[in-house]
């Protein structure tokens, strides 16, 4: 577990904002950490330029919602929740189909798995030029969520996100584990080994912004490693780790070599068109899901606030197992229909609690 205090810091940071169908509220809390790693993010961009796959232009609705868990400090989760969403609508705006993808969803997904590639390349930049945050790392957490309609939830890491459909938890993301089957054989083909359930004994994810050290030397190249091929067309990435890599453009040397490293920051991404069952989006760090399952957080939402749900993540901690002395924070996302405010939702939630559990 590493160091903790002896007693936990209980001041919470709770953020609230009520605005059209996605009005959210933001908990947070450094328990018994000695330091707060959690960070997060909120972008909106009502009007963002988007070109489809036959390159027809419009505007769309972009919200992105982030919940980022650091270790090994706090570096890496801070500049990533400060970068990923300009990253993000950076790459989305982008005119082109290079990977000549046949529908909208499938170019919008290789959209933000660049902008994850190159977030994570920015933070290495970052890193390669300052003393502190060589060893650190981050999780990320993030709903995008386009014209108030469809949401796609993107993961690296352990936190995890889950929609409430009609009081029932929909699983919108799996944890990247170094002992699951797919992890692991990337890992072993990469040259790593998990033992204790880590990557080299050491890291307990499998996939992450930052860790670079676990990361292949070719994953960043330096202009000193890029030559010039005969026709002068053309430039390749000569590295230790394998053969000249075709040069074209940074994210796809990235994308061809990430893949093979022992721990990638690439995201796996699930697509959910929202409707009139979604009552709420809930992300969160692992420092939640240790203490509580899927369907527990939901029920307690219906239930509870914020504040509560943090303190008594806080009162269920186990110093045997380790659970419950992590950071904490949690967004809770509102999904209000069209034209309804946030007091209607909530009495509409309210009344649907008092009918389960027939008290009226």
């Amino acid at each position: 577990m590493g160091q903790l205090l002896s007693q936990p810091l209980t001041d919470k940071v709770i953020e609230y904002h009520e605005q059209n169908r996605f009005s959210y509220c933001l908990g947070s809390m450094q328990g018994y950490r000695l330091t707060q790693e959690d960070a997060h993010c909120f972008l909106s961009e009502p009007s963002l330029t988007f070109y489809d796959v036959d390159s027809t232009m419009s505007k769309i609705d972009v919200k992105i919602f982030g919940v980022f868990d650091g270790h090994g400090g706090s570096h890496s989760s801070e500049f990533i929740s400060k970068t990923l969403a300009r990253v993000l609508l950076q790459e989305l705006s982008t005119r082109g189909n290079p990977l000549n993808k046949k529908t909208t969803q499938g170019l919008v997904i290789h959209r933000v798995k660049e902008a994850f590639l190159k977030a994570d390349y920015e933070l290495h930049q970052d890193i390669s030029t300052k003393t502190i945050g060589q060893n650190s790392g981050s999780t990320a957490i993030v709903a995008i969520i386009i014209n108030n309609t469809h949401l796609y939830s993107v993961n690296t890491g352990d936190s995890r996100m889950v929609v409430s459909f009609a009081g029932t938890a929909k699983n919108m993301s799996f944890d990247h584990k170094p002992n699951h089957i797919g992890e692991l054989i990337r890992i072993n083909d990469a040259g790593g080994m998990v033992t204790y359930n880590r990557v080299s004994g050491v890291l307990a994810l499998s996939r992450a912004f930052g860790d670079f050290k676990f990361k292949k030397r070719g994953y960043y190249p330096e202009p000193q490693d890029v030559k010039q091929d005969d026709d002068d067309e053309s430039s390749g990435l000569e590295s230790s780790d394998g053969p000249v890599i075709t040069q074209t453009s940074l994210s796809q040397r990235q994308r061809l070599v990430s893949e093979e490293t022992q721990v990638t920051v690439e995201p796996e991404i699930i697509c959910h068109d929202l409707g009139l069952e979604d009552e709420f989006i809930i992300l969160a760090c692992d420092g939640i899901w240790d203490v509580f399952r899927n369907q527990d957080v939901v029920r307690f939402i219906h239930d509870d606030i914020t504040t509560k749900l943090l303190e008594h993540s806080l009162a269920l901690a186990d110093q045997t197992t380790g659970v419950g002395y992590d950071n904490m924070s949690i967004f809770i996302v509102a999904c209000q229909q069209d034209g309804e405010t946030l007091e209607e939702w909530y009495q509409r939630i309210k009344l649907k609690v008092e009918v389960e559990k027939q008290l009226i």
